[in-house]
């Protein structure tokens, strides 16, 4: 979705195509931090694009609201001033957004459009004069004569509270995108044909995502991350959270002698994580369906920095019996061959929605 002007109308939210393929720093503003990636150019010495982080104090911004508007700009100003950023593209949380599918017979972009906003109240629990929704097709079926299009939407008193302090910080948002559709344009290989869950372990939320031909169709989340799995090990072993942090990342969920208690308290708090995700491949089992085929999930991938946690991959593997693996959120933006990362690798699980953000948007619209 295109930032927002005051005396804007409907169509003028949409980005137009020169908005989708232009370079901009990609900006993924959480509750716990703001964090920045820009991508790699010809003129940086075969390095790595520019990244940052900036922590966001407790309170500042609560389930993706910004609650302290002075606060937040002074930190985004800051964060301006320290790294020279200009143009941003920037995700709007998850739980304030609306991600759906509909269907509607074939016809000309513009009727189609119409359709997408005369339907809208029926299917998103706002009306449609406080929201901003774009659009993009993810299927047409010639046969049936149908369009299948996928509809992201927010409200626009928080777009407008977005806009608002990044441009009094300094910065053109030139764009707005949920999460969960950044998230899958860096860590789904482009080339990859199979339907993908997308499991984002953050500090305090795990993310989930149905991604099916490069778009993130389902999304869903809970309230439990990697301090979760912290601050139950602290407990436990009754250690101080910056030593169970230490326990979690160096014994992970290998049981062993030495690691037993360990991996049983992580095992168990991940238990609500590892039953979403079985729900997912249970509902799915019989197929995913887009376009009148059948896709049902085939693998999964894991990232965020909850994600990074030793033998965590091969447990959830051998318990759905699904391949899961780490995302690689370079993959899609250039070849280790042509490219040596300053980020590790534990900081790539991290800054996916932003490596996400930064990356070229195809011009996919339909009819045009």
């Amino acid at each position: 979705m295109q930032a927002l002007s005051k005396h804007r109308g409907f169509f003028d939210f949409f980005p137009p195509p020169q908005f989708l393929s232009m370079l901009a720093v990609g900006v993924d503003l959480s509750d716990e931090s703001i964090k920045f990636f820009e991508l790699p150019s010809v003129s940086n010495d075969g390095k790595t694009g520019r990244f940052g982080e900036e922590n966001i104090p407790s309170g500042a911004i609560i389930g993706g609201l910004i609650q302290n508007m002075a606060v937040v700009e002074k930190i985004i100003s800051g964060f301006q001033k320290k790294y020279n950023l200009s143009f941003v593209r920037v995700a709007c949380p998850e739980k304030k957004s609306y991600l759906l599918e509909l269907s509607f017979p074939l016809q000309s972009s513009q009727a189609l459009r119409a359709a997408v906003e005369s339907q809208f109240e029926e299917w998103v629990p706002m009306k449609r004069e406080e929201v901003i929704f774009d659009f993009d097709v993810v299927a047409v079926s010639e046969k049936e004569k149908l369009v299948r299009v996928q509809i992201s939407a927010v409200s626009k008193e928080l777009a407008r509270s977005y806009e608002m302090v990044f441009k009094n910080a300094g910065l053109t948002p030139i764009a707005f995108e949920t999460e969960s559709q950044a998230l899958a344009r860096a860590v789904v290989p482009k080339d990859e044909s199979k339907t993908a869950l997308i499991v984002d372990i953050g500090k305090k939320e795990t993310t989930f995502a149905i991604v099916c031909n490069g778009f993130a169709r389902f999304t869903s989340s809970l309230d439990i991350g990697g301090e979760t799995l912290t601050h139950a090990l602290s407990g436990s072993l009754a250690r101080s959270f910056a030593k169970a942090e230490e326990v979690k990342h160096a014994y992970g969920v290998l049981p062993s002698l030495q690691n037993k208690e360990t991996a049983e308290v992580i095992l168990k708090h991940l238990k609500p994580i590892e039953e979403k995700m079985r729900e997912y491949i249970s509902y799915e089992k019989d197929g995913f369906s887009s376009d009148s085929k059948k896709m049902p999930i085939e693998c999964i991938v894991m990232c965020g920095g909850g994600s990074n946690i030793h033998g965590l991959t091969e447990y959830f593997s051998g318990e759905l019996m699904v391949p899961v693996a780490l995302a690689n959120p370079w993959a899609n933006i250039v070849s280790f061959d042509e490219c040596i990362p300053d980020m590790t690798f534990d900081e790539s699980l991290r800054y996916g929605t932003a490596m996400g953000l930064a990356m070229p948007q195809p011009n996919i619209r339909y009819g045009e």
